[in-house]
């Protein structure tokens, strides 16, 4: 199985999608790109108390309106983008064994062994 390189562009408009978060206080405490073992593509994980205190749809909901704000519009996509609770377990391996990463403009590549379903290179931006 190939598996698809995670363009520069995706990259840095990872970093704009953080940024924007910020700018709009939706509350987050690890955004990452990962790949399922079962599945090659990307996914932007974004994890939110939102989806713990309002539930999923409302976290994908805030997301989207901050997506739609951007023009010209950013290369990620909804579809690109998973919201997961702080509880999640490769959220909180992640903040285990690394504490705090802040890194937007270069994002911290980490290599893991399998985690929920989880395995391979992340590539993380911030984990508080």
């Amino acid at each position: 199985m190939v598996t698809p390189a995670l363009v520069e562009k995706e990259i840095a408009d990872g970093t704009r999608l953080i940024q924007s978060l910020d700018t709009h206080n939706v509350r987050h405490s690890a955004v990452l790109w990962a790949q399922k073992m079962d599945d090659p593509q990307w996914e932007l994980i974004i994890a939110t108390p939102l989806v713990d205190e309002r539930g999923p749809r409302s976290a994908y909901t805030d997301v989207q309106g901050i997506l739609k704000s951007f023009d010209p519009p950013l290369s990620i996509t909804l579809q690109d983008i998973t919201v997961v609770s702080p509880g999640e377990p490769l959220i909180k391996e992640l903040k285990k064994i690394y504490k705090k990463i802040d890194s937007l403009v270069t994002p911290r590549r980490i290599t893991i062994t399998p985690v929920a379903g989880y395995s391979g290179l992340l590539l993380v931006y911030r984990v508080r």
